[in-house]
This record gives structure tokens, C-alpha cells and sequence, in this order.
């Protein structure tokens, strides 16, 4: 068993022998401890000690540090979304694939990247109105916040579904350049 400087206990080839009549298998194992259990996406997993997020690697190296954010979520297309605040009234940004904080925790809601956009939006906390739209990988908004409401899942097969004045309908991705 190693422990890293971050207090991460890594035990390797941990050999476990499943026979099945003549049939053996054996896996190689890694315990990362004591963080709570996430899958790898894009060759990072996000970590939770007492409610404070971060990113580690399959070494088990802290990426983003512990606490740095108040929620992470997975990785989509090398673009993590953060955020500083609760899911209702904090701030959403992204980072990258580094750690590096490409869109600052600006927005008061935001969905994963997804066929190179994000959706984003800015809501009135007194009036609980919001206006929606798109960000791509460098944070520019591509095109104006104009819509009343925007599907969180972002875009899929070149589409998006938005609201304006009370109507839903498609946009596509060439209608945001």
C-alpha cells in the first residue's frame, strides 16, 4: 500500500483469483480511500470529502483541489462544470481537462458540454425569471441570452430545445454562430 502526500491510500495489484471449474481470472486493483467512490470520466473521477468536491487522476493526484468548489460534475468533452454556492443560488463555471478555470462561476445555471456547447443562463432571484443561451469551450457567449428557458442537456444531433414568449421549438447549432 502507498500513501500519497494528499493522505490517498493506493493499493495496487491487489490479486483476486474467481474460479469458475478450470477457469481463473485475476484483476489488478487500486483502493482510493477515503474519498467517496465516482467512476472516471475522461480520465479523471470527482471526489467528495464532508460535502467539499475536487478532481483526482488514476494515480489518485488531486487535480482540483478538495474544496476549491462547493459541487464538481463529471467531466463532458475535457469541460467539467463547478460550482461556488448551493445548486439554487450559487454560481456555475467550467474548467478544464488541466484544472484550469476557463468560465468563471458567473452564471446562476448551467448543463455539461455537449457537441462543443453549453447551455447557460442568468436568473432574477426576486422575479425568478431567467434568460438562457449558449457558451462554447472558451466561455463566449455564442450568440445572446434571449431565451426564456433552454434544455439543460445542451445540444444533441445539431439541436437544442428552447422557449420564447411561451412557445418551445428547436434551434440549431448554426442558428447560435
Amino acid at each position: 500500500m502507498f500513501v500519497n502526500e494528499n493522505h490517498v491510500a493506493i493499493l495496487y495489484n491487489l490479486i483476486h483469483s474467481l474460479s469458475v471449474g478450470r477457469l481463473s481470472r485475476y484483476f489488478s486493483v487500486r483502493w482510493l480511500l477515503p474519498y467517496a467512490p465516482c467512476p472516471f470520466t475522461e480520465g479523471m473521477a470527482q471526489v467528495r470529502i464532508n460535502n467539499e468536491y475536487g478532481f483526482i487522476d488514476k494515480d489518485g493526484e488531486e487535480i482540483v483541489p478538495i474544496g476549491k468548489y462547493d459541487f464538481v460534475r463529471d467531466f463532458s468533452e475535457n469541460m467539467a462544470l463547478v460550482i461556488l454556492g448551493d445548486w439554487t443560488t450559487g454560481k456555475y463555471g467550467f474548467i478544464d481537462g488541466d484544472g484550469n478555470e476557463v468560465v468563471p462561476p458567473i452564471y446562476d445555471i448551467a448543463g455539461s458540454f455537449s457537441e462543443g456547447l453549453a447551455m447557460v443562463g442568468v436568473i432574477d432571484r426576486e422575479d425568478r425569471i431567467g434568460k438562457y443561451g449558449f457558451i462554447d469551450k472558451t466561455g463566449k457567449e455564442v450568440g445572446p441570452l434571449i431565451y426564456d428557458d433552454a434544455s439543460i442537456f445542451g445540444f444533441s444531433e445539431g439541436l437544442a430545445a428552447v422557449s420564447l414568449n411561451g412557445k418551445w421549438g428547436y434551434i440549431s447549432i448554426a442558428e447560435q454562430e
